[in-house]
């Protein structure tokens, strides 16, 4: 069996939301991890693979790798920032993500009120996934 500390952060991660019965399942062939909700009937991984699905087998994780994922994520040091844009108008919707500098980053960091001209921003740092720490 392999140890937590063997298994690098993953390198994909689902979008639905752990609730309910759901549990949080790995990808033993892409390394996908997200909520059993994402998984066909008989257990095997969603992930949109080109014109297919993975379709490789699931595994059940627990918390211990779970914090282990979410301290490896922590731990990664930033490579590049982002920032998107939409207005405070009701209806506006987010413009793509684009590049940001890291100024920009810590200048809006944590920021939700739009600015003087009604633009709401988010921003967030990218990094690159490291070995999940012991």
């Amino acid at each position: 069996m392999t140890s937590i500390t063997d298994k690098p952060v993953p390198p994909y991660i689902g979008q639905a939301p752990l609730v309910g019965r759901y549990y949080a399942a790995e990808c033993t062939q892409c390394g996908w991890i997200g909520s059993s909700q994402e998984l066909t009937d008989d257990c095997q991984c969603t992930r949109d693979v080109g014109d297919r699905y993975c379709l490789g087998d699931t595994d059940e994780i627990g918390a211990e790798r779970l914090l282990g994922i979410v301290q490896g994520m922590a731990q990664a040091e930033p490579v590049a920032y982002q920032e998107r844009k939409k207005t405070s108008r009701e209806g506006s919707e987010w413009m793509p993500w684009s590049e940001c500098s890291r100024e920009h980053y810590e200048e809006w960091r944590g920021k939700t009120e739009p600015n003087s001209h009604g633009v709401i921003r988010q921003v967030r740092a990218l990094s690159v996934c490291a070995a999940v720490p012991a």
